[in-house]
């Protein structure tokens, strides 16, 4: 590898590969730490990267809000987020999220907001493919307990 190739740090403009101390402001600590966590994630690469359903897999993070892709197939339990909105985007498939009152039924591009204290369960009649936008302290199933409960600190990381 030949030093034109070389990536040069923005800091102290050598290449990554000499840079062994530079004393940094926390300005340029900040923009470092920008440009190290900025890079393009391919949905359709993190949902087929693992097939078990209702298993949220976090794949970002902004703004102390999770962004996760799920699978989901069949019924979920009744659950209600007391201090949390959640969104539910459809990448795949069809999903009806039920409330009390009413059924929506959301396709693919489409997605809805469930806001705080509301009862919902979604359901997929079939397999679904879904981005969830919510705040990192969720727990999955909200206020209800079952053998599908994950804790928001146990959510896998892909």
């Amino acid at each position: 590898m030949d030093a034109s190739s070389l990536r040069l740090s923005p800091v102290c403009n050598r290449p990554y590969a000499t840079v062994s101390l530079c004393l940094l402001t926390v300005d340029e600590v900040v923009a470092i730490a920008i440009v190290g966590t900025m890079h393009v994630v391919n949905l359709q690469e993190k949902l087929d990267s693992f097939s078990e359903t209702w298993v949220p897999k976090v794949v970002g993070a902004l703004n102390g809000q999770y962004v996760k892709v799920a699978k989901l197939e069949g019924e979920y339990v009744w659950h209600a987020h007391a201090h949390e909105d959640e969104m539910f985007l459809v990448v795949h498939g069809q999903l009806d999220l039920e409330f009390r009152d009413r059924t929506l039924t959301l396709h693919p591009g489409e997605f809805c907001i469930v806001p705080r204290g509301v009862e919902h369960r979604p359901v997929a009649r079939e397999l679904v493919s879904i981005v969830l936008f919510e705040p990192q302290s969720v727990r999955n199933t909200g206020d209800s307990v079952d053998d599908r409960t994950i804790e928001a600190d146990d959510l896998e990381h892909i």
